[in-house]
Protein backbone atom coordinates (compact mmCIF):
# COMPACT_ATOMS: atom_id res chain seq x y z
CA UNK A 1 0.00 0.00 0.00
CA UNK A 2 1.38 3.40 -0.67
CA UNK A 3 1.90 5.55 1.93
CA UNK A 4 -0.81 8.00 0.78
CA UNK A 5 -3.35 5.25 1.12
CA UNK A 6 -1.85 4.64 4.66
CA UNK A 7 -2.91 8.17 6.13
CA UNK A 8 -6.13 7.74 4.59
CA UNK A 9 -7.13 4.49 6.40
CA UNK A 10 -5.24 6.44 9.77
CA UNK A 11 -8.08 9.17 9.53
CA UNK A 12 -10.49 6.91 9.18
CA UNK A 13 -9.80 4.94 12.20
CA UNK A 14 -9.66 8.07 14.13
CA UNK A 15 -12.97 9.16 12.94
CA UNK A 16 -14.83 6.27 13.92
CA UNK A 17 -13.44 6.21 17.22
CA UNK A 18 -14.08 9.67 18.13
CA UNK A 19 -11.49 11.02 17.90
CA UNK A 20 -9.93 14.15 16.09
CA UNK A 21 -6.02 15.65 15.49
CA UNK A 22 -6.78 18.15 18.28
CA UNK A 23 -7.76 15.47 20.97
CA UNK A 24 -3.48 14.54 21.04
CA UNK A 25 -1.75 14.35 24.36
CA UNK A 26 0.61 17.75 24.44
CA UNK A 27 4.33 17.08 25.88
CA UNK A 28 4.46 17.80 29.82
CA UNK A 29 7.03 21.06 30.36
CA UNK A 30 10.47 19.51 32.70
CA UNK A 31 10.58 20.61 36.02
CA UNK A 32 13.66 20.68 37.98
CA UNK A 33 14.76 20.84 41.96
CA UNK A 34 17.37 23.38 42.48
CA UNK A 35 18.85 22.92 46.56
CA UNK A 36 20.93 26.16 48.36
CA UNK A 37 23.21 25.12 51.00
CA UNK A 38 25.01 26.79 53.55
CA UNK A 39 27.72 25.31 55.37
CA UNK A 40 26.87 21.81 53.93
CA UNK A 41 23.29 21.92 54.77
CA UNK A 42 20.07 22.58 52.53
CA UNK A 43 18.68 25.71 53.52
CA UNK A 44 15.88 25.95 50.55
CA UNK A 45 14.79 23.92 47.83
CA UNK A 46 12.62 24.62 44.91
CA UNK A 47 11.07 22.84 41.89
CA UNK A 48 11.58 25.53 39.04
CA UNK A 49 10.29 24.76 35.49
CA UNK A 50 12.74 24.41 32.97
CA UNK A 51 13.99 28.04 31.20
CA UNK A 52 12.65 30.11 34.54
CA UNK A 53 14.63 31.19 37.01
CA UNK A 54 14.31 29.97 41.20
CA UNK A 55 13.04 32.44 43.46
CA UNK A 56 15.70 34.39 45.18
CA UNK A 57 16.90 33.13 48.75
CA UNK A 58 18.76 35.86 50.59
CA UNK A 59 22.31 35.68 52.35
CA UNK A 60 21.86 38.23 54.91
CA UNK A 61 23.69 36.63 57.68
CA UNK A 62 24.90 38.14 61.39
CA UNK A 63 29.12 38.35 61.34
CA UNK A 64 29.78 37.56 57.58
CA UNK A 65 31.43 40.33 56.02
CA UNK A 66 30.24 39.22 52.34
CA UNK A 67 28.30 36.04 50.78
CA UNK A 68 27.78 35.10 47.41
CA UNK A 69 25.81 31.81 45.90
CA UNK A 70 28.52 29.33 43.51
CA UNK A 71 28.35 26.11 41.91
CA UNK A 72 29.95 23.29 42.98
CA UNK A 73 32.69 23.98 40.48
CA UNK A 74 33.56 27.02 42.74
CA UNK A 75 32.10 29.36 39.98
CA UNK A 76 30.24 32.76 41.56
CA UNK A 77 26.71 32.47 40.68
CA UNK A 78 23.44 35.04 40.61
CA UNK A 79 20.58 32.01 40.91
CA UNK A 80 17.61 34.46 40.39
CA UNK A 81 19.17 35.30 37.33
CA UNK A 82 19.90 32.12 36.33
CA UNK A 83 17.42 29.77 33.48
CA UNK A 84 17.27 26.48 35.07
CA UNK A 85 17.87 23.70 32.74
CA UNK A 86 18.61 21.04 34.94
CA UNK A 87 18.46 19.73 38.91
CA UNK A 88 21.15 22.44 40.59
CA UNK A 89 22.87 22.97 43.45
CA UNK A 90 24.00 26.09 44.74
CA UNK A 91 26.14 26.92 47.87
CA UNK A 92 26.87 30.09 50.01
CA UNK A 93 30.02 31.11 50.01
CA UNK A 94 30.59 33.40 53.29
CA UNK A 95 33.48 35.41 54.74
CA UNK A 96 33.11 35.95 58.40
CA UNK A 97 33.84 39.39 59.43
CA UNK A 98 36.82 40.51 61.04
CA UNK A 99 36.72 43.57 63.31
CA UNK A 100 38.87 46.20 61.75
CA UNK A 101 41.03 47.79 65.04
CA UNK A 102 41.11 44.95 67.50
CA UNK A 103 44.75 44.11 68.19
CA UNK A 104 45.87 40.94 66.71
CA UNK A 105 49.93 40.21 67.45
CA UNK A 106 50.87 40.04 70.80
CA UNK A 107 54.19 39.74 72.74
CA UNK A 108 55.50 36.78 74.22
CA UNK A 109 56.11 37.26 78.32
CA UNK A 110 59.00 38.93 78.18
CA UNK A 111 57.36 42.09 76.37
CA UNK A 112 59.18 40.70 72.97
CA UNK A 113 57.29 40.95 69.76
CA UNK A 114 59.16 38.86 67.85
CA UNK A 115 58.69 41.10 64.42
CA UNK A 116 61.51 38.62 62.32
CA UNK A 117 60.61 35.09 63.83
CA UNK A 118 58.70 32.89 61.90
CA UNK A 119 54.70 33.24 61.98
CA UNK A 120 53.38 29.75 63.32
CA UNK A 121 50.16 27.52 63.12
CA UNK A 122 49.42 28.64 66.75
CA UNK A 123 49.45 32.50 66.27
CA UNK A 124 47.96 32.62 63.00
CA UNK A 125 44.80 31.12 64.50
CA UNK A 126 45.02 33.23 67.59
CA UNK A 127 45.12 36.02 65.64
CA UNK A 128 42.25 35.45 63.06
CA UNK A 129 40.54 34.32 66.16
CA UNK A 130 40.86 37.63 67.89
CA UNK A 131 39.49 39.49 64.93
CA UNK A 132 36.73 37.94 64.79
CA UNK A 133 33.40 39.76 64.94
CA UNK A 134 31.69 37.53 67.85
CA UNK A 135 28.40 37.26 65.74
CA UNK A 136 30.15 35.61 63.37
CA UNK A 137 32.20 32.82 65.46
CA UNK A 138 29.49 30.77 64.17
CA UNK A 139 31.02 30.46 60.63
CA UNK A 140 34.26 30.84 61.54
CA UNK A 141 36.43 27.96 59.98
CA UNK A 142 38.25 25.17 61.82
CA UNK A 143 41.58 25.82 61.99
CA UNK A 144 44.02 23.69 63.85
CA UNK A 145 46.09 24.68 66.76
CA UNK A 146 50.35 23.91 66.77
CA UNK A 147 53.43 25.70 66.29
CA UNK A 148 54.58 24.39 62.41
CA UNK A 149 56.27 27.37 60.49
CA UNK A 150 53.44 29.10 58.22
CA UNK A 151 54.63 29.81 54.66
CA UNK A 152 52.83 32.45 51.65
CA UNK A 153 50.94 29.34 50.64
CA UNK A 154 49.64 28.00 53.45
CA UNK A 155 48.49 31.78 54.24
CA UNK A 156 46.86 32.24 51.34
CA UNK A 157 44.45 29.38 51.77
CA UNK A 158 43.89 30.80 55.40
CA UNK A 159 43.09 33.93 54.28
CA UNK A 160 40.94 32.72 51.30
CA UNK A 161 38.45 31.83 53.96
CA UNK A 162 38.15 35.42 54.85
CA UNK A 163 38.18 36.96 51.91
CA UNK A 164 37.89 36.85 48.30
CA UNK A 165 41.29 35.14 46.34
CA UNK A 166 41.48 38.01 44.18
CA UNK A 167 41.95 40.70 47.35
CA UNK A 168 44.15 37.97 49.16
CA UNK A 169 46.53 37.99 46.38
CA UNK A 170 46.89 41.54 45.96
CA UNK A 171 47.80 41.30 49.73
CA UNK A 172 50.05 39.18 49.22
CA UNK A 173 52.31 40.91 46.75
CA UNK A 174 53.47 42.86 49.18
CA UNK A 175 55.58 40.51 50.94
CA UNK A 176 58.33 38.16 49.81
CA UNK A 177 57.53 34.71 49.02
CA UNK A 178 58.20 31.87 51.86
CA UNK A 179 58.27 31.20 55.32
CA UNK A 180 56.21 34.40 56.67
CA UNK A 181 57.77 36.72 59.69
CA UNK A 182 55.23 38.27 61.73
CA UNK A 183 56.49 41.76 60.65
CA UNK A 184 54.97 40.28 57.11
CA UNK A 185 52.02 38.59 58.49
CA UNK A 186 50.84 42.14 60.01
CA UNK A 187 51.79 43.86 56.45
CA UNK A 188 49.61 41.42 54.94
CA UNK A 189 46.47 41.91 57.05
CA UNK A 190 46.52 45.74 57.62
CA UNK A 191 46.07 45.76 53.99
CA UNK A 192 43.64 43.33 54.13
CA UNK A 193 41.63 45.06 57.07
CA UNK A 194 42.06 48.60 55.70
CA UNK A 195 44.27 49.42 58.52
CA UNK A 196 47.46 51.59 56.21
CA UNK A 197 48.25 55.61 56.33
CA UNK A 198 45.71 56.62 59.14
CA UNK A 199 45.79 59.12 62.21
CA UNK A 200 45.66 57.03 65.47
CA UNK A 201 45.45 57.52 69.08
CA UNK A 202 47.20 55.05 71.41
CA UNK A 203 45.56 53.60 74.46
CA UNK A 204 46.71 55.49 77.57
CA UNK A 205 48.63 52.57 78.74
CA UNK A 206 50.03 51.39 75.85
CA UNK A 207 53.66 50.54 76.02
CA UNK A 208 56.23 50.01 73.77
CA UNK A 209 57.71 46.48 72.87
CA UNK A 210 61.24 45.72 74.22
CA UNK A 211 62.18 44.30 70.65
CA UNK A 212 60.56 46.92 68.44
CA UNK A 213 62.44 50.38 68.21
CA UNK A 214 61.24 53.53 66.08
CA UNK A 215 63.57 52.50 63.29
CA UNK A 216 61.95 49.39 62.55
CA UNK A 217 61.19 48.91 58.73
CA UNK A 218 58.00 47.91 59.65
CA UNK A 219 57.39 49.73 62.35
CA UNK A 220 53.87 51.62 61.62
CA UNK A 221 52.41 47.89 60.45
CA UNK A 222 53.52 46.28 63.36
CA UNK A 223 52.32 48.96 65.88
CA UNK A 224 48.86 48.75 64.37
CA UNK A 225 48.73 45.06 64.43
CA UNK A 226 49.87 44.91 68.08
CA UNK A 227 48.78 48.18 70.17
CA UNK A 228 45.20 49.26 71.67
CA UNK A 229 44.20 52.20 69.82
CA UNK A 230 41.58 54.76 67.87
CA UNK A 231 41.23 56.61 65.32
CA UNK A 232 41.55 60.23 65.83
CA UNK A 233 41.24 63.09 63.69
CA UNK A 234 43.81 65.13 65.76
CA UNK A 235 46.29 61.67 66.49
CA UNK A 236 49.12 61.10 64.41
CA UNK A 237 50.28 58.73 62.24
CA UNK A 238 52.07 55.69 63.78
CA UNK A 239 55.90 56.94 62.93
CA UNK A 240 54.77 60.05 65.57
CA UNK A 241 52.35 58.15 67.69
CA UNK A 242 55.17 55.70 68.42
CA UNK A 243 57.46 57.95 69.92
CA UNK A 244 55.31 58.94 73.24
CA UNK A 245 54.99 54.93 73.62
CA UNK A 246 56.77 53.50 76.81
CA UNK A 247 58.44 50.25 78.11
CA UNK A 248 57.05 48.47 80.70
CA UNK A 249 59.66 49.52 83.79
CA UNK A 250 62.05 46.87 84.89
CA UNK A 251 65.15 44.91 83.18
CA UNK A 252 64.08 43.16 80.41
CA UNK A 253 65.88 40.69 77.78
CA UNK A 254 65.71 41.20 74.26
CA UNK A 255 67.24 37.82 72.18
CA UNK A 256 69.68 37.48 75.13
CA UNK A 257 69.91 41.31 75.38
CA UNK A 258 69.65 43.51 78.06
CA UNK A 259 67.70 46.91 78.68
CA UNK A 260 66.24 48.66 81.77
CA UNK A 261 63.12 51.19 81.69
CA UNK A 262 63.09 53.86 84.41
CA UNK A 263 58.95 54.29 86.05
CA UNK A 264 58.37 56.32 83.34
CA UNK A 265 58.79 53.69 80.59
CA UNK A 266 62.03 55.03 78.99
CA UNK A 267 65.13 53.40 78.37
CA UNK A 268 68.39 53.91 80.63
CA UNK A 269 70.81 54.92 77.68
CA UNK A 270 74.33 56.43 78.00
CA UNK A 271 74.11 56.18 82.57
CA UNK A 272 74.51 53.76 84.92
CA UNK A 273 71.34 52.23 86.64
CA UNK A 274 73.67 50.76 89.68
CA UNK A 275 76.66 50.44 88.68
CA UNK A 276 75.55 48.47 85.06
CA UNK A 277 76.60 50.64 82.38
CA UNK A 278 74.00 50.97 79.84
CA UNK A 279 74.89 52.78 75.65
CA UNK A 280 73.44 54.91 73.71
CA UNK A 281 70.86 51.85 72.23
CA UNK A 282 70.09 51.10 75.59
CA UNK A 283 71.99 47.89 75.54
CA UNK A 284 73.63 46.33 79.05
CA UNK A 285 77.70 46.49 78.11
CA UNK A 286 80.37 45.11 80.42
CA UNK A 287 82.60 47.41 78.35
CA UNK A 288 83.63 45.13 76.15
CA UNK A 289 82.38 44.24 72.93
CA UNK A 290 84.13 40.07 72.66
CA UNK A 291 82.46 39.37 76.32
CA UNK A 292 79.26 41.04 75.65
CA UNK A 293 78.43 39.14 72.46
CA UNK A 294 79.28 35.81 74.23
CA UNK A 295 77.21 36.49 77.47
CA UNK A 296 74.27 37.61 74.66
CA UNK A 297 74.49 34.44 73.17
CA UNK A 298 75.10 32.15 76.17
CA UNK A 299 71.80 34.10 77.90
CA UNK A 300 69.99 33.16 74.32
CA UNK A 301 70.88 30.03 74.06
CA UNK A 302 69.24 29.89 78.37
CA UNK A 303 66.12 31.72 77.21
CA UNK A 304 65.79 29.08 74.29
CA UNK A 305 65.96 26.14 75.90
CA UNK A 306 63.74 27.56 78.71
CA UNK A 307 61.03 29.56 77.02
CA UNK A 308 58.93 30.03 80.72
CA UNK A 309 61.70 30.82 82.99
CA UNK A 310 61.88 33.93 85.23
CA UNK A 311 64.52 36.52 85.29
CA UNK A 312 65.69 34.44 88.38
CA UNK A 313 65.41 31.26 87.35
CA UNK A 314 67.58 32.04 84.53
CA UNK A 315 70.39 33.11 87.31
CA UNK A 316 69.91 29.61 88.41
CA UNK A 317 70.51 28.26 85.03
CA UNK A 318 73.47 30.44 84.78
CA UNK A 319 74.83 29.23 87.71
CA UNK A 320 74.67 25.73 87.40
CA UNK A 321 76.10 26.41 84.00
CA UNK A 322 79.08 27.92 85.67
CA UNK A 323 79.13 25.06 88.24
CA UNK A 324 79.21 22.33 85.47
CA UNK A 325 80.78 23.60 82.20
CA UNK A 326 84.41 24.36 83.20
CA UNK A 327 87.04 22.39 84.59
CA UNK A 328 89.55 23.76 87.04
CA UNK A 329 92.88 24.99 85.91
CA UNK A 330 95.78 27.15 87.87
CA UNK A 331 95.97 30.43 86.59
CA UNK A 332 96.45 33.98 87.64
CA UNK A 333 95.75 34.97 91.34
CA UNK A 334 94.56 38.15 92.03
CA UNK A 335 95.90 40.52 95.41
CA UNK A 336 93.23 40.04 98.20
CA UNK A 337 90.91 43.11 97.59
CA UNK A 338 92.02 44.03 93.94
CA UNK A 339 89.31 44.91 91.44
CA UNK A 340 89.44 45.46 87.73
CA UNK A 341 90.18 41.61 86.91
CA UNK A 342 86.36 40.42 86.26
CA UNK A 343 86.40 40.95 82.26
CA UNK A 344 89.97 39.61 81.79
CA UNK A 345 89.25 36.57 83.50
CA UNK A 346 85.87 36.44 82.36
CA UNK A 347 87.26 36.11 78.67
CA UNK A 348 89.54 33.75 79.24
CA UNK A 349 87.03 31.15 80.91
CA UNK A 350 84.69 31.20 78.36
CA UNK A 351 87.42 31.04 75.39
CA UNK A 352 89.04 28.21 76.73
CA UNK A 353 86.59 26.36 79.36
CA UNK A 354 89.34 26.66 81.89
CA UNK A 355 90.12 28.59 85.04
CA UNK A 356 90.89 28.86 88.70
CA UNK A 357 88.26 30.46 91.20
CA UNK A 358 88.68 33.62 90.22
CA UNK A 359 87.82 32.84 86.69
CA UNK A 360 84.59 30.78 87.71
CA UNK A 361 83.50 33.86 89.35
CA UNK A 362 84.37 36.25 86.60
CA UNK A 363 82.20 34.29 84.26
CA UNK A 364 79.66 33.91 86.61
CA UNK A 365 79.54 37.96 86.97
CA UNK A 366 79.18 38.21 83.28
CA UNK A 367 76.58 36.50 83.42
CA UNK A 368 74.78 37.53 86.11
CA UNK A 369 74.94 41.19 85.64
CA UNK A 370 73.56 39.99 81.76
CA UNK A 371 70.27 39.30 83.55
CA UNK A 372 69.94 42.35 85.23
CA UNK A 373 71.88 41.70 88.60
CA UNK A 374 73.76 44.50 89.74
CA UNK A 375 77.00 41.34 90.78
CA UNK A 376 80.83 42.04 91.65
CA UNK A 377 83.32 39.57 91.93
CA UNK A 378 85.72 39.70 95.42
CA UNK A 379 88.94 38.27 96.23
CA UNK A 380 89.10 37.28 99.61
CA UNK A 381 90.42 34.45 101.97
CA UNK A 382 87.87 31.30 102.99
CA UNK A 383 88.67 28.91 105.79
CA UNK A 384 90.32 32.09 107.52
CA UNK A 385 93.41 31.61 105.90
CA UNK A 386 92.99 30.61 101.78
CA UNK A 387 93.05 33.22 99.16
CA UNK A 388 89.87 32.77 97.01
CA UNK A 389 87.25 34.29 94.77
CA UNK A 390 83.56 34.31 94.40
CA UNK A 391 80.73 36.31 93.02
CA UNK A 392 78.12 38.29 95.54
CA UNK A 393 75.04 40.09 94.48
CA UNK A 394 71.83 41.42 95.93
CA UNK A 395 68.88 40.17 95.90
CA UNK A 396 64.99 41.47 97.66
CA UNK A 397 67.55 43.35 99.58
CA UNK A 398 69.76 40.14 100.75
CA UNK A 399 73.17 39.46 99.92
CA UNK A 400 73.68 36.59 98.40
CA UNK A 401 77.47 34.26 97.58
CA UNK A 402 77.83 33.00 94.40
CA UNK A 403 80.85 30.64 94.33
CA UNK A 404 80.31 28.37 91.24
CA UNK A 405 83.85 26.80 91.92
CA UNK A 406 82.85 25.37 95.26
CA UNK A 407 79.10 24.78 94.10
CA UNK A 408 77.55 27.01 96.27
CA UNK A 409 74.78 29.72 96.29
CA UNK A 410 73.73 31.01 100.00
CA UNK A 411 73.01 33.67 101.47
CA UNK A 412 75.92 35.72 103.08
CA UNK A 413 74.95 35.14 106.85
CA UNK A 414 75.06 31.53 105.92
CA UNK A 415 78.72 31.32 104.73
CA UNK A 416 78.80 28.39 107.45
CA UNK A 417 81.96 26.34 107.60
CA UNK A 418 82.97 28.08 104.89
CA UNK A 419 83.58 31.13 106.54
CA UNK A 420 84.14 33.19 103.78
CA UNK A 421 86.23 36.64 104.74
CA UNK A 422 85.76 39.73 103.24
CA UNK A 423 89.30 42.17 102.59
Amino acid sequence: MKKGGILVLLLWVMVLAGCTVEDAPEPQEAVYTVRFLLNGEEISSQQVVGGETPQEVPLELLGVEEAHWETLSGEPASPENTPVTADTVYRAQIYPRLNQHTPYLFADKDGNLRPEDTLRGNELRQALRMLADPEGLWCFPEMPDGSWKITTRELRIWLEKFYAPETVEESLAAIPAGEVSRSSFAKVMNRLLGRVGETVEPAGDAAMFADVTLEEENLADLLEASIPHMLSDQGNAWGTAAAALRFQPGYFLTDGQLYYADEEGRLARDTLVGTMQFDADGRYTSGDEELDAIVRELIRGFVEQNPEATREELLQIAYEYCRDSFEYLRRDYWDVGSTGWEVYSAKIMFDTGRGNCYNYAAAMWALARGLGYDAWVVSGYVAVSSVHGWTEMVIDEKTYILDARAGRYILQSQSGPWNYVWP
